[in-house]
């Protein structure tokens, strides 16, 4: 599951379908974008998290974080030199079949998506040749279909 939380808290109107929505999709594997880092301690045994941000006012706050039902090992929170400070997370997930499975979580910014871009390719290289990575995206998951039967 990937998903920005936009730094929802239970304060906001959101926070009843981010205090739910992981448990709804079950997931063995999370990577959390714009979160607050309880939300992944709530909802998984075992989180890594790129700490906050330096111009951030949340500490309790996590531009990425990987959570997994499965143990994880750390692999990198730099990526590369060039990548702005506390965007990027790499783990090897600790499969139950005992193979590793390396996850990325990187946050890009938008306003320096070229940054990225330049970086990307030295922080990609770290990456071994079994991996999945992804990116934060703005896009929320749907709330659960309610499954009740109709009246």
């Amino acid at each position: 599951m990937t998903w920005n939380l936009q730094w929802a808290t239970h304060r906001s109107g959101r926070y009843e379908l981010v205090s739910k929505h992981p448990a709804a999709v079950d997931a063995d594997v999370a990577v959390l974008a714009e979160t607050q880092v309880a939300v992944a301690e709530h909802h998984f045994a075992h989180q890594v998290n790129a700490g906050p941000h330096p111009a951030s006012n949340k500490p309790y706050g996590s531009k990425v974080v990987l959570a997994s039902k499965h143990p994880l090992a750390v692999v990198g929170l730099v990526g590369d030199p060039e990548l702005p400070e506390a965007n990027f997370v790499a783990v090897d997930v600790l499969l139950p079949d005992g193979n590793p499975l390396r996850v990325v979580g990187i946050v890009v910014r938008y306003k320096e998506k070229r940054r990225y871009v330049r970086a990307l390719p030295a922080a990609r290289a770290a990456c071994s040749p079994r991996s999945l990575s992804s990116r934060g995206t703005s896009t929320s998951p749907s709330p659960p279909a309610d499954r009740s039967p109709a009246s």
